[in-house]
């Protein structure tokens, strides 16, 4: 199959409401989760954790691009979350588009690269790694090396823990030892997988726990039927090289293009 930046950005969407649809009503409530869909943009929201990977919205209505008013609305959505600042995920390089996001107090941030592999099995390079699916046993233990790595807050440790619960969601660990040590989530629906939250704790780094996870679920999900396979990662800056950049590739992932992220202009 080819790469589709349609189902690329449907998949991770469809991730991101896999998080919201597992954490209980209470937990929701202490963490003043929103989501809503604002004339064909869906924003995600939390009161209580300031990280972009909560405080984002994807476009699926394109039209809405082109309309300040529907961004000021976005804005407006996330002022009253009290959320400083939140990621506007936009597709495409379209100058019209840009000039109205500016028009709207937007300005570009740093992008994401999102990747794509096809359905050839990967070797791990690591095989002799202990790598394990795992259930609410390990759920915490999943989310307390999250959590950090992901420079979320302690608040989120239920959250991410929550998602172990959802059908969608299969969650894989790496240990050492009897140690929890890294961690990796895939998320797969209708054909189509997404690889996410790998995350390895600060003692165990440079053992190869991260590409091990990776061709764990790789082939975990091309078992599950996947036909298209996808991941993201910040795109490369001078004085970051995002490591996990490299990794992502060398188990067989192409770059697919660079999704922009659009945030509010702090005047």
């Amino acid at each position: 199959m080819e790469a589709n930046s349609s189902q690329s950005e449907w998949i991770e969407l469809e991730e991101l409401r896999a998080v919201f649809d597992s954490a209980p009503d209470e937990l929701k409530k202490t963490l003043g989760l929103r989501l809503e869909n604002i004339n064909g943009i869906v924003c995600s929201a939390s009161s209580v954790e300031p990280s972009i990977l909560i405080n984002r919205c994807f476009v699926i209505d394109q039209n809405s691009l082109n309309d300040v008013s529907v961004l000021n609305s976005v804005k407006q959505f996330y002022k009253d979350s009290g959320v400083g600042e939140f990621f506007l995920h936009v597709t495409g390089n379209n100058p019209e588009i840009a000039n109205t996001l500016k028009k709207a107090g937007m300005q570009k941030s740093r992008g994401w690269m999102k990747f794509f592999r096809d359905t050839s099995p990967a070797a791990s390079r690591n095989p002799e790694l202990d790598i394990r699916k795992i259930g609410p046993e390990h759920a915490e233990d999943f989310a307390r090396i999250v959590v950090p790595c992901f420079d979320m807050s302690e608040a989120s440790i239920p959250l991410v823990a929550s998602i172990v619960h959802h059908p969608n969601y299969h969650l894989y660990m790496g240990f050492d030892g009897d140690r929890p040590a890294a961690t990796g989530a895939l998320f797969y629906k209708d054909g189509a997988a997404i690889c996410d939250w790998g995350s390895t704790h600060s003692d165990f780094r440079r053992r190869g726990f991260q590409g091990a996870l990776l061709a764990r679920r790789i082939n975990e999900a091309i078992e599950m039927g996947a036909r298209n396979l996808y991941t993201a990662t910040g795109e490369e800056v001078p004085g970051d090289p995002q490591h996990s950049y490299k990794n992502i590739m060398r188990y067989g992932f192409a770059e697919n293009y660079l999704r922009e992220n659009w945030v509010p202009r702090l005047d």
